[in-house]
């Protein structure tokens, strides 16, 4: 008799990270023979410009997906139920006040934390209670050890499971070597900031690094990809470049997704990503640019430093200062040795981030919870998954 399972994620629209990833899991247990999947998706579609705004739209929404749950607990009586919470803003009340529900009648669950859980989360004496309570007897997945503090304050580590995000293969490697090869031939360096335009996620850094880079004069260009949250820091954007004098090596291309997505990592030699964002966890940009033979520079925050080894795949910041971000373009001193650093990143992503691996260790994750084992042959708290001593 198949499983049933009871799917509660945040699902596009509109599209980021976290997103896609609910996405790739959902498709994942639809596709087991052995399951039987009812989807309820928790997020109010909107643009991405809405998300941190409380509209009547979210709160009669709240209303309805309460409702849902509670029927769908009642009429499909899952043998576990999934959930992708949020851990900020009114998408934590909703989120954890449906899993404090499912508590109460004595469900069975596994939290899947896409986000971290922060200083301020867990010195909130509210949201401690909350976390508490909805957590007690369960298990959960995040997304790198690093992610496990906070978490293992209300779940034991054999209940914490880590699983990192991954991705689809998108490139052969017949096709990579043609990038490569492509990339080989263009003197300028090409950097490229991928990520929604909020200021945490560091495009400020970014364009100061862009300034540096023209005072040195470089040859370069750097593109920025994404959706802004707002129209001041769109313009507060155009205003730096204007006051930089950087017109001719930035440029902003807005959101950007499948053909348009892969032919711009083509296009590029590096990625810099110096977030500093609260909740940042495990970027899919960072996966996504490693398929591609991208090197990244990158912050390092979350499980930032599980994915990227630094000084071989990549560089891991300290600092997170543009000054630090141009010392680690110039140790990659010529094309030749970002081309090496970028091959070593698509094997690091064939080897670890790969969907075939997500899909193999998720399916026994939900399996080890279905079955009542909480310490299965899944990877959990104490045998985290290979990092950058590897």
């Amino acid at each position: 008799m198949k499983k049933k399972i009871l799917f509660l994620s945040p699902l596009p629209p509109p599209i980021y990270g976290s997103n896609l990833s609910s996405l790739t899991c959902l498709k994942v247990i639809q596709q087991h023979p052995n399951f039987e999947v009812k989807n309820i998706q928790l997020n109010h579609p909107a643009k991405f410009i809405d998300l941190n705004k409380i509209t009547l739209g979210k709160l009669f929404g709240g209303l309805i997906l309460i409702g849902k749950t509670l029927a769908a607990v009642n009429r499909f009586k899952p043998d576990l139920i999934y959930i992708m919470p949020s851990t900020g803003g009114f998408s934590f009340i909703r989120d954890f006040g449906a899993a404090l529900t499912f508590k109460l009648l004595n469900q069975r669950v596994i939290y899947h934390l896409r986000t971290q859980l922060c200083d301020g989360d867990l010195n909130n004496g509210v949201k401690s209670f909350i976390l508490k309570n909805a957590f007690k007897d369960s298990a959960a997945i995040v997304l790198g050890k690093e992610l496990m503090e906070g978490v293992n304050k209300y779940i034991p580590a054999e209940q914490i499971k880590i699983l990192p995000n991954a991705i689809r293969k998108t490139l052969s490697d017949g096709e990579f070597q043609s990038i490569q090869k492509e990339r080989l031939k263009t003197p300028k360096l090409r950097l490229l900031f991928l990520s929604n335009m909020i200021k945490e996620k560091g495009w400020p850094q970014a364009i100061e690094t862009a300034r540096i880079l023209k005072d040195r004069d470089c040859d370069f260009d750097m593109t920025f990809a994404g959706s802004w949250p707002s129209r001041a820091e769109e313009i507060e954007f155009q205003t730096l470049v204007e006051e930089y004098g950087l017109q001719e090596f930035v440029r902003h291309i807005g959101f950007i997704k499948g053909k348009k997505k892969q032919t711009t990592l083509a296009q590029s030699d590096l990625l810099i990503f110096p977030t500093a964002y609260r909740y940042e966890a495990l970027p899919r940009v960072i996966i996504e640019a490693m398929e591609y033979g991208l090197p990244v520079i990158a912050n390092s925050t979350a499980a930032i430093p599980s994915t990227i080894v630094d000084a071989y795949t990549g560089f891991l910041l300290v600092e997170n200062t543009p000054q630090e971000i141009v010392e680690k373009i110039d140790l990659m001193h010529s094309k030749q040795k970002i081309a090496e650093m970028g091959r070593n990143a698509r094997q690091r992503y064939a080897d670890h981030y790969e969907l075939e691996i997500l899909r193999k260790s998720f399916i026994s994750i939900l399996n080890d919870q279905l079955h009542g084992q909480p310490n299965g042959s899944a990877v959990n708290g104490s045998q985290a998954v290979r990092t950058n001593n590897t």
